[in-house]
């Protein structure tokens, strides 16, 4: 059986950009910064994404941690001729209480 699982807490590094697409969803993207100390002292900044979130969800500053639960998803942008690739974190769960992680009876 596959898994994919991720539960991330880090620090919201950049404005979240509240958007509207052509199906009429809604969707949130912000930057996440993650900071770990081993095997050596490193940011990781990783790229979410929240469907359709509750009202108010997000409204928080800069540098405010943020839990999220969600799926790692793989696109492949094309960018003029050359295809890439990036990882992105597609939430399905996110809480901006710092004191409180979230409840893995909502996972």
């Amino acid at each position: 059986m596959d898994l994919n699982l991720v539960i991330l807490c880090g620090r919201l590094v950049s404005p979240p950009d509240h958007r509207t697409v052509e199906s009429g969803a809604n969707i949130v993207r912000f930057l996440l910064a993650i900071r770990s100390e081993t095997p050596q002292n490193r940011v990781d900044v990783l790229p979410v994404m929240f469907w359709d979130p509750p009202p108010g969800a997000l409204d928080v500053a800069v540098g405010h941690t943020v839990w999220v639960a969600g799926r790692i998803l793989r696109r492949f942008p094309e960018v003029g001729s050359t295809r890439g690739s990036r990882l992105e974190l597609v939430a399905d769960h996110v809480d901006t209480r710092p004191d409180r992680p979230l409840e893995m009876s909502s996972v």
